[in-house]
């Protein structure tokens, strides 16, 4: 079976889904490899009540350029975001646009990074007034007719 991620309320959803994956080998011949399987408890998961055959581990977990698993997950996330912005901006303002010309690149470069970052979480109070100053600073340059 190819990378899978599955979001489980409780040790008896754990169960009924690796039912369902052993179901899914019966029919296809795909196994969950267990050395690669990585369980993570998110919230109020008690890791004693859980029978997995697969030892379960502490810590962020990223899926999909998102980190979750924890209060600094978020944090994590934003920083992150922040510098892939901070980076393409960088490279877009040694470039001689017009101010439609940037208007375009923010359109179309960070904001949609940015986008896909609030779908999991809030933006932080902290990096909205960063990447406020580092737009208005793109879009404040020189800009060519």
């Amino acid at each position: 079976m190819d990378d899978v991620t599955l979001f489980c309320i409780d040790g008896k959803l754990v169960q009924s889904q690796l039912e369902a994956c052993k179901d899914f080998d019966k029919a296809l011949g795909a196994k969950i490899n267990l050395d690669k399987s990585q369980p993570k408890l998110f919230g109020r998961c008690d890791p004693c009540n859980e029978h997995l055959p697969f030892p379960i581990e502490a810590g962020l977990v990223k899926i999909l350029g998102i980190w979750l698993g924890g209060p600094e997950a978020a944090a994590k996330s934003w920083n992150e975001c922040f510098a892939k912005v901070n980076q393409k901006l960088g490279l877009w303002s040694l470039r001689h646009l017009s101010i439609k010309g940037k208007d375009l690149v923010l359109r179309n470069d960070p904001l949609p990074v940015l986008q896909y970052v609030t779908q999991a979480w809030p933006i932080l109070a902290n990096i909205a007034r960063a990447v406020n100053r580092m737009v208005f600073h793109f879009g404040t340059q020189r800009w060519t007719g």
